[in-house]
């Protein structure tokens, strides 16, 4: 009777543990970033949560450190990252800045992918040569350890394309109100102000349409 209740009282520690980690940010999170899947995974996909964070930090330290060694890179989160992405990621790694200009030299995270205890990055640079590779990192990590890479494999391509940057600043603090404020030319853009929009045949005039 003694052993049985120590095996339950085992059981509830071991299952708390894990909840704490779960919850904590831990690496128990199904995810892919930029999102592709359902609408149930998109919350997991946030780029700003801990554990999509830490697989950026995590593929971005391992690339300066090992892939691209004595280059001063800029960093360009996958599509759709926000601004405070970026600066968890940077105060994990202890520096960085985002790439802001296109054609700037850059560590590329091209896409993110967590399952459980196991992760991958897809991650674009500069080789030594001009050319840019396409590398697919693969990231684990424990109950108590947080993700860090394990193996990698550089795709054999001539050379990959570089994406354009996809940082956006943050928005500044509106000033207080005054009457110059109510002119609607002095507000401040927003972030979909700044996306392009797709145009439709409502958006063009009629006489300017081909017939198919």
């Amino acid at each position: 009777m003694q052993s049985m209740r120590r095996l339950i009282s085992t059981a509830m520690a071991a299952a708390a543990t894990i909840f704490i980690v779960i919850n904590s940010g831990g690496c128990a999170e199904w995810s892919t970033y930029p999102t592709v899947e359902v609408k149930a995974g998109t919350m997991l996909a946030r780029p700003e949560a801990r554990t999509v964070v830490s697989v950026m930090a995590a593929s971005v330290s391992y690339t300066q450190e090992h892939l691209t060694q004595g280059q001063d890179l800029a960093i360009n989160l996958p599509w759709g990252a926000p601004a405070e992405a970026y600066d968890k990621v940077f105060a994990k790694i202890g520096s960085g800045r985002p790439m802001q200009a296109d054609g700037e030299p850059a560590i590329h995270l091209k896409e993110v992918r967590t399952r459980g205890m196991h992760a991958e990055a897809d991650v674009i640079y500069p080789r030594a040569d001009g050319l840019n590779q396409l590398t697919t990192l693969y990231l684990e990590c424990t109950l108590f350890e947080t993700y860090s890479v394990k193996d990698f494999k550089a795709w054999q391509l001539r050379s990959v394309a570089a994406p354009t940057a996809n940082y956006v600043a943050p928005l500044l603090p509106l000033p207080a109100s005054s009457e110059e404020n109510d002119d609607p030319a002095s507000k401040q853009p927003t972030i979909d102000d700044r996306l392009p929009t797709a145009t439709t045949d409502a958006d063009v005039p009629r006489d300017t349409l081909v017939p198919g």
